[in-house]
């Protein structure tokens, strides 16, 4: 405790809010089971200069984080009571303790757990980084990447929040403290983003109509750094190109190679536009591909005919082939007929067509 005057008879200390002293020079005292002693020395006589020196017999670890202040006397008058100051130790800080959480898609949350004064700490550094293969989405292997954020003491807050992170993503965090002695070694936590719907479309779609009534539909995944979580399935939507409505099937599908749907019951002959989007495990849907113009084919065959015979004077059987359509339920056939000359050499109930 430096003062400066005539020189000051009595010296208080106050520690933690509680008195220590008056003190004379070589004095000492035991208050609390602990024992305080007080050197005086002249630093400066030409200035009155003097420096109060109190010598505490207590444990180190127990003596650090206590504030200390103290006041002179003299002849003369008392002064006023110094500012506090805490007891640091001189030693490298311990890896520091902290909570960190995910708070978004593209964000997490540092809250400190540590008295940085206790260990006058004067700077503290934060790296987080994403590991190759480090990422949720399996067969994504992205090229790690990190940064480092360095804060003074007296800009640390209690909390920061580390933006511009990939979604759905394990970052591993190290945090490392520094005071004049020296760094602390780095403490490390691990911790993933949420996810999020996917932010592109699959790569590819391709389709073909395989029968009158049905398309078949392929496309590729969704570009790794687009998914954005776990794909589990995808949506494809097709309806006719001259109709708003819209029919929506859901499909089982791989986020890595994609995946195939065949639509049934379609109208033949009939132009689909057909478009799909990739579905994350939360639900979400990612936007759709640019719509793909497909026909399916018209029926092209007809039932066979096997036989006409006259029944009666008037009345005609007419028999024929069930019509095989695959994919299109036969639910009429409606016959056609007409007067045609009578054929020379045959009986009267034997009329037989071809076609």
């Amino acid at each position: 405790c430096t003062s400066t005057g005539s020189v000051a008879t009595n010296v208080t200390f106050i520690r933690n809010g509680t008195t220590v002293g008056p003190l004379r020079d070589g004095e000492s005292m035991e208050f609390g089971g602990v024992t305080y002693q007080l050197t005086q020395t002249v630093t400066d006589r030409a200035q009155s200069t003097y420096q109060n020196v109190l010598t505490i017999n207590q444990p180190l670890a127990e003596i650090i984080g206590s504030a200390f202040s103290c006041s002179v006397e003299n002849t003369i008058g008392t002064s006023p009571t110094s500012q506090p100051f805490i007891i640091t130790r001189k030693d490298v800080p311990p890896p520091p303790s902290a909570t960190i959480v995910a708070v978004s898609s593209t964000a997490i949350k540092i809250s400190w757990e540590d008295d940085f004064q206790r260990y006058g700490v004067i700077s503290c550094t934060v790296s987080y980084e994403r590991a190759t293969g480090d990422m949720q989405q399996g067969p994504c292997h992205l090229t790690g990447h990190s940064n480092n954020l360095t804060f003074a003491s007296h800009d640390m807050e209690t909390a920061i929040i580390v933006t511009g992170l990939e979604e759905f993503s394990t970052y591993t965090v190290k945090i490392k403290t520094r005071n004049e002695v020296g760094c602390s070694s780095p403490s490390t936590w691990k911790v993933t983003t949420w996810p999020a719907a996917p932010s592109s479309a699959p790569e590819w779609v391709n389709s073909t109509a395989t029968t009158s009534t049905t398309i078949t539909v392929q496309w590729g995944a969704v570009p790794c750094m687009d998914q954005n979580s776990e794909i589990t399935a995808y949506k494809v939507q097709y309806g006719p190109v001259d109709s708003s409505h819209k029919t929506t099937d859901t499909v089982t599908g791989s986020a890595s190679t994609g995946g195939m749907h065949t639509m049934i019951g379609l109208i033949p002959s009939t132009n689909y536009s057909i478009e799909v989007a990739a579905v994350n495990s939360d639900g979400d849907v990612g936007p759709f591909t640019p719509s793909i113009i497909t026909a399916t084919t018209s029926i092209t065959s007809s039932p066979r005919i096997i036989s006409l015979k006259a029944s009666n004077a008037t009345a005609i059987l007419v028999t024929w082939m069930v019509l095989e359509l695959p994919g299109w339920n036969v639910s009429q056939y409606t016959v056609y007929h007409t007067t045609v000359p009578r054929i020379q050499g045959r009986s009267d109930d034997e009329h037989e067509f071809p076609g």
